[in-house]
């Protein structure tokens, strides 16, 4: 892997951005991002570490946030990053018999682009934000999901 390349994917995983996403902007391999995500796990600070055992236990954002110092904003982007990673864990081969919703709570907040179609899929709702903008859930007419950002 070009390390340039390495160390712009590390700065961007860094400040939250999706796995898929870094994959995209640096044309490394999503395996790769994936790597250099479990990596970066290993060194994160031990609240964080906290916080991210506390959302895979299945706390929301804002238990998290009362428990820690951390901000909504790196709980957020936390529980983005935990849901992009089990979400390629998954096995791509098997099609569930009913599609699942993310983890993690909605975000009920009033947005212009909920409920607008991006390239076939209609966002359904925001789920994060972060430095690089906002994160959407959107699902396709077949239920296939998808994870928006701008």
């Amino acid at each position: 892997m070009d390390s340039i390349a390495k160390k712009i994917a590390t700065n961007m995983l860094k400040k939250g951005m999706s796995i898929e996403h870094v994959s995209e902007m640096t044309e490394l391999p999503i395996d790769e991002i994936t790597k250099l995500f479990s990596s970066l796990n290993q060194k994160v600070d031990p609240t964080k570490k906290i916080a991210i055992n506390m959302l895979k236990k299945g706390l929301t954002v804002d238990e998290v946030y009362e428990m820690t110092e951390l901000t909504r904003e790196e709980i957020e982007n936390l529980q983005l990053s935990l849901d992009t990673t089990v979400n390629l864990e998954k096995d791509q081969d098997s099609v569930p018999d009913k599609p699942t919703e993310p983890s993690g709570p909605p975000l009920n907040v009033e947005d212009k682009y909920i409920g607008k179609e991006v390239s076939g899929y209609k966002i359904e709702r925001r789920i994060g934000k972060g430095g690089m903008g906002i994160v959407y859930y959107a699902k396709n007419q077949l239920g296939d999901e998808a994870v928006v950002s701008w």
